[in-house]
């Protein structure tokens, strides 16, 4: 495109619906006039042979091009971030939980609360997700409440205006990969962000227990009792009034996988007992023989498979602030994998 300077009182000759090519051919020294504007059939003008201005086209273009710009920069402003307390906790756990005042007596419950927070972010500050009318593009309908999801079930978090997030508290069952979509409205640019997700994992695994002892079995009219929180260990209760201590992995864990120590007694095997959905290591398949296989340095270390153990159900235990009763764990069902054979007593570490 030229500049042109046209002197003043010089008459200027229009022509419409011509070819680009045509309007390029129109020169100063051929026009009648001595200067002429042509409009061609594609909307381009030229000016004695020269383009001037900007097509239908090109200006959409620019317009669009403006405006993806303006997005790009909204959006580089906004982020939603989804968490979840405890993301990671006990399936079948029982937890302690203070009553009120006017209940002084405070009470183990089944399961956990889940909470769930999200914070929709739009230029470092804290806002609510939002919508736009279509009568009103440029008037925010902000959200009261949200939907997480985690493709089977929906939950429902509400807004909550001093800490400037949407939240919920839930024992529903959350195990999941829990989504949130939104928008937010760009108050500087007067338009939506283009929408954004985030997702949180929670899961929830019983605890993984070994130990040793001098029977070659346990069954299931027995029971395992833990202790606060069913977490820092667990006592077999034997029928021959005998009891053996199993104690729990330190943390809850999606697989056994891993090593144990164990001091064996004369005549005594090892013990890892698995529950039902944690992922067993070594352990996930047998031999030809039925034998499972744990190693003890380059040294191979065969288990057998025993019955299923399986826990009394319990719905909640009443205690005081001064006697903490031990716990049933509830209702669980463990594989119970034991030494193949009684060894001599002495300290090993396998690992499955």
């Amino acid at each position: 495109m030229a500049d042109f300077t046209v002197a003043s009182g010089a008459q200027i000759g229009f022509t419409a619906n011509k070819t680009e090519a045509d309007a390029q051919k129109i020169t100063t020294s051929d026009a009648t006039f001595g200067n002429r504007m042509v409009i061609t059939k594609e909307k381009k003008l030229y000016m004695n042979g020269s383009r001037l201005g900007l097509s239908d086209a090109e200006a959409t273009w620019i317009t669009n091009k403006i405006k993806s710009d303006n997005q790009s920069t909204v959006d580089s402003k906004f982020s939603i971030q989804l968490t979840a307390t405890p993301s990671l906790y006990e399936k079948n756990g029982v937890y302690f939980v203070k009553q009120s005042p006017n209940n002084p007596k405070d009470k183990y419950v089944k399961g956990v609360n889940v909470y769930f927070k999200a914070v929709f972010t739009y230029n470092s500050t804290n806002v609510q997700a939002a919508t736009v009318s279509a009568s009103a593009p440029s008037t925010p309908i902000y959200a009261s409440t949200i939907s997480i999801t985690n493709g089977n079930a929906t939950l429902t978090l509400t807004w909550n205006k001093n800490g400037k997030c949407y939240s919920l508290t839930t024992q529903t069952p959350v195990v999941g990969t829990w989504t949130v979509k939104g928008c937010a409205f760009a108050t500087d640019m007067n338009f939506l962000t283009s929408p954004k997700s985030a997702t949180v994992g929670v899961s929830a695994y019983d605890y993984v227990y070994y130990g040793v002892s001098t029977r070659d079995s346990i069954g299931n009219s027995n029971i395992i009792t833990g202790f606060k929180d069913g977490a820092s260990g667990a006592m077999y209760t034997g029928s021959d009034g005998n009891d053996v201590l199993f104690t729990a992995l330190s943390s809850l864990k999606a697989s056994a996988a891993g090593s144990y120590k164990f001091d064996i007694p004369k005549n005594g095997y090892a013990y890892i007992l698995i529950p039902q959905g944690v992922a067993k290591g070594t352990f996930a398949s047998a031999d030809s023989d039925g034998i499972y296989h744990a190693s003890e340095g380059v040294s191979d270390v065969p288990f057998k498979k025993l019955d299923n153990l399986v826990t009394s159900s319990l719905t909640s235990i009443i205690t005081t602030e001064n006697s903490i009763e031990p716990l049933v764990l509830k209702g669980i069902t463990f594989e119970v994998f034991r030494l193949a054979s009684a060894q001599n007593a002495g300290t090993h570490t396998f690992k499955i």
